[in-house]
């Protein structure tokens, strides 16, 4: 949102800093899991179990799920038992499900300040999976964006609909090879490029 000019540089940091701090509170309280699934087979997996959510459609076979920390390690241990390589994720709580609820009140009045504005470059948002006026990207988008779903996936399809040819990753790691699949028709090409910090 700030590279898009939808925010100053102060505004950009203070979320990124206050959601984190935050979401220490809900430390311990849940898991997540990346599973090598459809999002219409997860789905189905889900079914029976009460408080796991899919948090994230990270690509076509690719989907990232959320919740209960009891429920989600038995499910990966299952699905690892079928050879179905689920694996969880190093963290202690379940964003983008209903367990973030219990911070709304906290990041409206955190963020309540946030400015955002017209943006000079377009804005696709993965929380809607379309492009976005980014003069609604307040405080509630903020909470809203932590507390549903990523659709990264369907926001890529949208992009290569639109006519978008080049995705960069601007951090170390590989965390889009999944999106690398959808990319595979020649449409478009995707660049790691990782970005070092110095302390």
């Amino acid at each position: 949102a700030y590279t898009a000019g939808a925010l100053t540089l102060d505004d950009a940091a203070k979320i990124v800093t206050l959601r984190s701090k935050t979401l220490l509170e809900l430390a311990g309280t849940g898991g997540m899991a990346s599973l090598p699934l459809s999002a219409d087979d997860t789905r189905t997996l889900l079914a029976n179990h009460t408080d796991l959510h899919i948090a994230a459609l990270n690509g076509p076979t690719t989907t990232v799920i959320a919740g209960d920390t009891d429920q989600l390690h038995h499910l990966v241990t299952t699905l690892n038992e079928r050879d179905v390589r689920a694996r969880t994720i190093p963290v202690d709580y379940a964003s983008h499900t209903p367990h973030v609820h219990a911070l709304r009140e906290t990041l409206q009045e955190l963020l309540a300040d946030i400015r955002p504005k017209a943006s000079t470059i377009a804005f696709y948002s993965t929380l809607t999976g379309a492009p976005l006026v980014t003069t609604e990207l307040t405080a509630d988008y903020w909470y809203d964006n932590l507390a549903n779903p990523v659709l990264l996936h369907p926001t890529i399809q949208t992009l290569l609909d639109d006519g978008h040819t080049t995705f960069v990753e601007t951090h170390p790691g590989t965390e889009l090879d999944a999106v690398a699949k959808v990319l595979a028709d020649g449409r478009a090409h995707l660049d790691h490029r990782a970005v070092l910090t110095a302390e």
